[in-house]
């Protein structure tokens, strides 16, 4: 029994070509879609691609939040190297990198590590036990400023910059006259 061929498309291709046509602004990321269809065919693969790339409304709109999100991430990691300078300062210069050149479909790994610094954070406040009235407010507004928003930042901004596609079914007609169904896929443009 043999494999099914795996199909080869252009994904760096495909993804630079959507960059240059959304930074036109012109173009929605709708009919870029179409284009794209039109030229690679897989509406599946282009959407795939499509989807993490965020448009220049997006961007103007909610671009703010991606600099406050860029500027926590670069105050932890300052705060992580002067406190505890190891190896995973790499995943702190990989995610600043992420997310100033707006890589949304890696922003999960923002919360991820947050998540993990914020266990790390409370774990060794309570393996401390030090009841410094100071230790605790500068714990708590931390916690406020840097951890909850570190955490909560990338999925809210992979969402507004780039919302996911629609499925839908669509019955056509073939060459033949048979009665088909296709998945066409329809971008959001509400900003």
């Amino acid at each position: 029994m043999t494999k099914p061929a795996q199909r080869k498309i252009p994904r760096k291709q495909i993804a630079e070509e959507a960059r240059q046509l959304l930074k036109q602004g012109e173009k929605t990321k709708q009919d870029v879609f179409e284009i794209l269809v039109d030229k690679y065919e897989y509406s599946k693969d282009v959407a795939d691609i499509l989807r993490y790339i965020p448009t220049a409304q997006a961007v103007k709109k909610y671009g703010i939040w991606n600099s406050i999100l860029l500027i926590i991430l670069i105050l932890t990691a300052i705060s992580a190297l002067i406190t505890l300078p190891t190896v995973g300062m790499i995943w702190y210069i990989l995610l600043i990198y992420v997310v100033a050149s707006k890589k949304t479909q890696y922003y999960m790994w923002a919360t991820f590590l947050y998540s993990a610094f914020a266990i790390v954070f409370i774990a060794s406040i309570v393996y401390e036990k030090s009841f410094d009235i100071l230790f605790h407010w500068t714990g708590l507004v931390f916690l406020i400023f840097f951890i909850i928003p570190g955490c909560i930042l990338p999925l809210w901004l992979q969402k507004k910059l780039c919302p996911k596609p629609v499925e839908q079914r669509e019955v056509y007609v073939n060459a033949e006259g048979n009665k088909r169904m296709k998945i066409v896929y329809k971008f959001s443009e509400e900003i």
